[in-house]
Parts: structure tokens; C-alpha cells; sequence
């Protein structure tokens, strides 16, 4: 497997060299993951935001708490995906 090769970061973790045919499409891909994991979660935030106003009748509010709740969320998400190796601490909750 002379194609996949790795290089060791200053924590030791093993991660793959980026420099071969596919590395535009893989940063591609990984980039539209990124908006795609922030997009989703304002939308969804937005929308239980909106349904729980028209529930509550408490216009604008709830729609703004989770709307900003959803942001939260999205940057969480990405910032997950960027650093795979800090997972299992948010997992544990610490």
C-alpha cells in the first residue's frame, strides 16, 4: 500500500497524506460535509423553534432561542468532525 501513506503529528496519531490525485475532491467533500452539518442543524433549530411558538403562542422567541441553539449545535458538529480525537471526551462528558 505504497499509495496510503501517513505521517505521524506531534500527539503521535497517524494521519493520511492528502497530496495525491483525489485530494481536491476529498477537501471538496469534507468542505460541503462542513456546511452541510451547520446548515442542517440552524434549519432544524430554526423549525422546532417555529413549531414551538405556534404551539406556545410566544412569537419570536422560541424561534430565536433555538435558532441560536441550532448554531451552537452546527459549530459543535464541526468542530467534532475536524478533531476526531477529542470525541471520546465529549462522549464521557467531560
Amino acid at each position: 500500500m505504497a499509495s496510503e501513506k501517513s505521517s505521524r503529528d506531534e500527539t503521535g496519531s497517524s494521519k493520511p497524506d492528502h497530496t495525491g490525485p483525489g485530494a481536491a475532491a476529498a477537501g471538496m467533500s469534507f468542505g460541503m460535509r462542513m456546511a452541510s452539518e451547520l446548515v442542517s442543524a440552524v434549519m432544524v433549530g430554526a423549525g422546532l423553534g417555529y413549531l414551538l411558538d405556534s404551539w406556545l403562542e410566544t412569537q419570536p422567541w422560541m424561534t430565536v432561542v433555538f435558532l441560536f441553539l441550532g448554531v451552537a449545535a452546527g459549530f459543535r458538529n464541526m468542530y467534532r468532525a475536524v478533531n476526531p480525537d477529542n470525541s471520546e471526551r465529549f462522549k464521557a462528558g467531560q
